[in-house]
């Protein structure tokens, strides 16, 4: 799994957008990282999801931001164990890593967000 992982990240980093398909084909033995944008449930709009099915170590997902549009930063990582869009719960905890995130490095495209509790 670590080495999917790490493969999965490489594609990731250079080609980070679900849907567009790289110049470079896979192999049939390779398989693509499953990648979708967040549209429900959070405030950002530059939020996706990278889904790992690990076997018997669960159902990962990893929510990532493409910051300012030429930087992928990993906000969170949960197992997800539920059908369907991903819950608002698990999408607090990467909204909270990315606005820490912004406070260095400012988003220069979306206005300032703050969850309300």
């Amino acid at each position: 799994m670590v080495s999917e992982y790490a493969r999965q990240l490489t594609i990731i980093s250079i080609n980070p957008y679900p849907g567009i398909t790289s110049k470079e084909k896979a192999t049939d033995d390779e398989t693509p990282p499953s990648i979708k944008k967040i549209d429900k449930n959070t405030l950002y709009s530059n939020f996706f999801r990278w889904g790992i099915n690990g076997g018997r170590t669960g159902n990962h997902r990893i929510i990532y931001a493409m910051h300012n549009f030429h930087k992928v930063i990993l906000l969170y990582h949960f197992d997800k164990r539920y059908n369907g869009l991903i819950k608002r719960n698990d999408l607090i905890p990467a909204e909270w890593s990315y606005e820490d995130y912004c406070m260095d490095d400012p988003n220069l495209y979306e206005g300032k967000r703050r969850y309300k509790i």
